[in-house]
């Protein structure tokens, strides 16, 4: 996302968000580090379904040039910067934090999404930039939307599957408050014979051959 064309703007917003969140993802940016998000940590189509989610709360800033500030130090702060193209460098009482500046698919103050605080440096632009801005009020709502859909699908998969549908209702919410979804590519382990069998596992899609002394014993599919 560092080449981001800006000649067909009305169209390109979207996208462009959806980039940056979606690249935020992928280098685990302390954004998503939620347990809702990052139970989905290899599953690509998971993580483009959360970052089309968050990108539809960014507000965007107005450009920013060469020397502009985005924040100051110690002003109290409520909003996550994005940064969709550009450079900028942060400072903390007059010095440089770092040599290296921020730019294209990167966050700034992202501590601002957990509570109230002010901001511990200033961001000033070094090349001309564009900034998206979450709120953390949005942020935890929409978390809060995420966890409650993640709920409702994993229970209604649940209530799908054979050998659980005598467990009542509660039990099987709370199953659903339990489970962590994995992904597992093709030809590859989900467990192995003689692994601790401290985990019961659920197909919710694909095929899943189970062998044992290298020879196929079943075959397991969705709701097995």
């Amino acid at each position: 996302i560092t080449n981001i064309t800006h000649s067909t703007k009305n169209h390109m917003d979207d996208s462009a968000r959806t980039a940056i969140i979606k690249a935020m993802i992928d280098t685990s940016n302390f954004l998503f580090t939620v347990p809702n998000i990052n139970d989905h940590a290899d599953d690509d189509y998971a993580k483009q379904q959360a970052a089309d989610l968050l990108a539809s709360y960014f507000v965007e800033d107005p450009t920013y040039e060469v020397g502009d500030v985005i924040f100051w130090q110690g002003e109290s702060a409520s909003t996550f910067c994005a940064i969709e193209s550009g450079a900028i460098e942060t400072l903390r009482d007059g010095e440089k934090l770092s040599k290296v500046s921020f730019s294209a698919g990167c966050g700034l103050d992202e501590v601002v999404l957990c509570h109230a605080t002010t901001r511990y440096c200033t961001a000033r632009c070094l090349a001309r930039a564009r900034v998206w801005r979450l709120e953390r009020q949005t942020y935890r709502g929409v978390l809060a939307r995420f966890a409650a859909q993640e709920h409702g699908d994993r229970l209604g998969f649940l209530n799908d599957v054979q050998m659980l549908k005598s467990f009542s209702q509660a039990t099987l919410t709370k199953l659903a408050s339990c489970l962590k979804e994995r992904t597992v590519k093709k030809n590859n382990f989900v467990f192995r014979q003689g692994d601790p069998g401290d985990a019961f596992f659920i197909c919710k899609r694909g095929r899943v051959l189970l062998l044992q002394s290298n020879q196929e014993i079943a075959r397991c599919e969705e709701g097995d």
